[in-house]
């Protein structure tokens, strides 16, 4: 799905301890990027503004990351409180 518009990203970002992650890095700039700009319900689920629905296979298809460092990114970006996460089968 093609998505116009834009994010803000603050430039002090460059200063957090994950920005010399690349992978991290990589990560937190694909979920900015895919996170849905309204509430919309996709599969029989409500994703509400700023949230994504994903996997993490889709992850790796989609940014080249493996699934284990996409879960430790996303461990990691939790852990430094820019995201919160649910992990279902």
């Amino acid at each position: 799905m093609e998505q116009q518009g834009f994010i803000k990203l603050d430039k002090n970002v460059i200063y957090s301890e994950w920005f010399s992650e690349p992978k991290t890095c990589h990560l937190f700039v694909h979920l900015l990027l895919s996170a849905s700009p309204v509430d919309r319900v996709f599969n029989g689920k409500v994703v509400k503004k700023g949230q994504l629905l994903t996997t993490l296979k889709e992850i790796h298809v989609r940014t080249g990351i493996s699934e284990q460092d996409a879960r430790t990114g996303l461990l990691r970006l939790e852990r430094y409180g820019l995201i919160k996460f649910d992990i279902k089968n």
